[in-house]
């Protein structure tokens, strides 16, 4: 645990010395309960300046305090590359799990959003940002 520390001031840092000079992205991953979400949210995009951050939607309303900084980024996963994506991503609900997530994600219309696709599948590189915003 002491290298935990070390790796925040290094993130600081880092950040510190871009100094905005770069888009940067905080790929976190991020999907926690309302007020834990919110200090994330702050602590990426308020104290250590990120530009973007990566986001996991499964309990889509985690993903909401990100989506307050409008001048931000919140890149979503939708569909990972690991082998453990058919675990959830693709089960079998009418509607792959990941689109339904990520139909969610698009009501937030004035947002800037991304998404994450693993291309590890060629068969499931299609572009569904559009069919799921659509």
């Amino acid at each position: 645990m002491k290298h935990k520390a070390q790796g925040l001031v290094s993130m600081e840092r880092t950040m510190q010395f871009l100094n905005n000079r770069a888009f940067t992205i905080a790929d976190a991953k991020r999907g926690d309960i309302g007020n834990t979400a919110t200090m994330y949210a702050q602590s990426v995009f308020d104290y250590y300046k990120f530009n973007a951050i990566t986001l996991s939607p499964y309990m889509v309303d985690t993903v909401e305090p990100f989506l307050k900084y409008k001048n931000h980024w919140s890149i979503v996963l939708a569909l990972t590359s690991n082998p453990g994506a058919d675990d959830f991503e693709m089960l079998e609900t009418g509607e792959e799990k990941f689109m339904k997530s990520h139909k969610k994600i698009c009501y937030f219309a004035n947002v800037r959003t991304g998404d994450v696709c693993g291309r590890s599948y060629p068969a499931r590189n299609f572009c569904y940002h559009q069919k799921a915003c659509t």
